[in-house]
């Protein structure tokens, strides 16, 4: 995270030439392009576009200061990490949110459900705040196992189709349309000759 402020002063200080209106109008263009978003008490943070474009070049660069999660393998600027110091253990927030429901919802009894929650690799017990926090922020109720869609992950929804050939919805995940054929006009020409 950091404060616009901050951008536009090392800008002046490497000597770049940019008027504050132009920092205002790039940062709204970056802003309106997800190549940025707002974070915590007015600061700037990178938008997971601009993560996975650069990602090669944060991996090379940042080396010691970033992590893959645990869970899905991907790029982990910011997350949650193992209190056990000597654990390596890092995981995005959304994929811990994931692991934690997972983990409760092995009843559904919720008198026996479980309430602890180790940590997948060292197996130590993670924080009851953490898991708390983490759930609460991703939109899952611990206490009834009720998970609605977190802003910070993706689900794909299943589309539906109507085709001339076949009015009724199909689901495109389990019925494949016929091939389609693309035809330039002037093809249609050449069948009369």
């Amino acid at each position: 995270c950091v404060a616009p402020r901050d951008v536009f002063e090392s800008i002046l200080a490497n000597d770049l030439k940019m008027t504050q209106k132009e920092f205002g109008e790039t940062m709204t263009r970056f802003h309106r392009d997800k190549w940025i978003e707002s974070g915590p008490n007015n600061s700037v943070i990178l938008h997971a576009r601009a993560l996975l474009e650069m990602q090669s070049f944060i991996t090379d660069t940042y080396r010691d200061y970033i992590y893959n999660c645990q869970i899905c393998t991907r790029l982990l600027v910011r997350g949650l990490n193992c209190s056990n110091s000597s654990c390596d253990i890092h995981m995005h927030r959304s994929c811990a949110a994931q692991y934690f429901l997972r983990l409760s919802n092995v009843t559904n009894n919720a008198a026996t459900r479980k309430t602890t929650y180790p940590c997948p690799v060292c197996k130590q017990e993670w924080s009851k705040d953490d898991v708390t926090s983490v759930l609460k922020v991703n939109h899952v109720n611990d206490e009834n196992n009720d998970s609605r869609p977190s802003t910070g992950m993706t689900h794909k929804k299943q589309r539906t189709t109507t085709t001339a050939d076949n009015n009724d919805s199909t689901n495109n995940r389990s019925v494949r349309s016929k091939p389609r054929r693309i035809v330039n006009e002037s093809d249609d020409d050449d069948d009369d000759n």
